[in-house]
């Protein structure tokens, strides 16, 4: 492995997990298994059953894909995976538009390290 790849996974490995984490996964995981967005809240105390929009149906269902590959390790190389796409295309457009390659990796080297959890 690279340094700039070990790099990278460290910069990127460490998480805090949201606090409805389980939840999304749990929304994405009913989604799968019913083949459409759960519309009532079958899980809230008090609005239970009540109607419900679901705006993050997508990416419950994406990490709940990630989940049933490969368990919590599957929603962190998820995150892993994106973070690191977005950096390298952050990276790939400012070198398209004339920064330096040297510019652009310290920028996303800054950018990466603030995109560390506890950071900001």
């Amino acid at each position: 492995m690279t340094r700039r790849a070990a790099y990278s996974l460290f910069i990127f490995s460490p998480l805090i997990a949201d606090p409805d984490l389980w939840g999304h996964v749990r929304f994405g995981l009913d989604a799968l298994q019913t083949g459409q967005i759960v519309r009532p809240d079958p899980y809230s105390y008090l609005t239970g059953g009540q109607a419900w929009v679901n705006h993050e149906w997508l990416s419950e269902v994406i990490q709940a894909l990630a989940f049933r590959a490969a368990g919590a390790g599957g929603i962190i190389a998820l995150n892993l995976g994106l973070a690191l796409l977005t950096v390298a295309l952050l990276y790939a457009r400012l070198v398209a538009r004339g920064t330096g390659a040297w510019a652009a990796a310290l920028l996303m080297a800054g950018f990466a390290w603030m995109l560390r959890p506890g950071i900001l």
